[in-house]
């Protein structure tokens, strides 16, 4: 009998044990369950929450001259604005009000990222105009639009152009129609990097009484200026040095060649 009271006593143990285990690994799990959900809340707030709601971080390629920072501050856009208040078609429009920029693509990256990829404007020429009362340079690129540019050799590396008033011209807009062909020329010599165009210090339009224009080339080294008709090609550049070079040579004191009627003569 005491043998089977015995017996009876520790099943009673055991069986109580094992609801206390069970009671243990219940409340286990659901911490664990309950740390998770919480844990998963925080890398949601800070992956994605927080992130869409804070500024955005915009990135900027493609630059050359200019620093990002230039380029958005002068777009005026706000960029305290978080991800999903983020107005990317106005910015975009923003962009291309810039005067040196080309071209541009905006694209919105989940959760905060603002992609730019932004093309600067080539200029071919440049030219002195009045601004506030003070002369300051401007570029002109091959499609015959003013802009600013932070290059510090825009002015080293492309010829002046003179004669066209572009005092009442705002930057981003075009010079006059009339003029843009010439534009292209000097484009299309520049991009074959041609040693008689790097040679040319100014290129300066001349008016006609019949409406039309024609040129006069000014050699950076040469005091001798160069009247042409209104084409510009590379062609006519090496003649014109051809030329240059023979009356240098003939110590001639010449100040003054016309090319203009497919003949050459010239002034002293």
């Amino acid at each position: 009998m005491s043998d089977g009271y015995a017996f009876t006593n520790f099943s009673s143990y055991y069986a109580e044990e094992t609801k206390n285990t069970d009671r243990k690994t219940k409340l286990l799990k659901i911490l664990v369950v309950v740390l998770t959900v919480v844990l998963a809340t925080e890398a949601l707030l800070y992956a994605v929450i927080f992130p869409c709601l804070s500024p955005v971080q915009v990135t900027v390629y493609g630059l050359e001259n200019m620093t990002p920072e230039a380029v958005l501050e002068e777009s005026g856009m706000n960029l305290s604005e978080g991800f999903l208040h983020f107005d990317a078609a106005e910015f975009k429009s923003r962009l291309e009000s810039v005067s040196a920029i080309e071209n541009v693509t905006v694209q919105k990256k989940f959760p905060d990222q603002i992609i730019v990829e932004a093309k600067e404007r080539v200029p071919v020429a440049f030219s002195l105009v009045s601004r506030g009362g003070k002369t300051v340079s401007v570029q002109i690129d091959k499609n015959g639009v003013v802009f600013t540019s932070a290059a510090k050799s825009a002015a080293d590396s492309v010829p002046l152009l003179s004669g066209i008033d572009l005092d009442a011209t705002s930057e981003g807009l075009g010079i006059p129609a009339m003029y843009r062909p010439l534009l292209v020329e000097i484009s299309e010599i520049a991009e074959k990097k041609s040693p008689y165009f790097s040679a040319l210090s100014e290129i300066h339009v001349q008016p006609t009484v019949s409406g039309s224009y024609e040129l006069v080339l000014y050699p950076i080294h040469s005091h001798v200026r160069v009247l042409t008709d209104r084409s510009f090609n590379e062609q006519k550049l090496q003649y014109m040095m051809v030329v240059l070079d023979v009356l240098d040579s003939m110590d001639a004191g010449v100040n003054e060649v016309d090319m203009r009627y497919g003949t050459v003569s010239y002034t002293k």
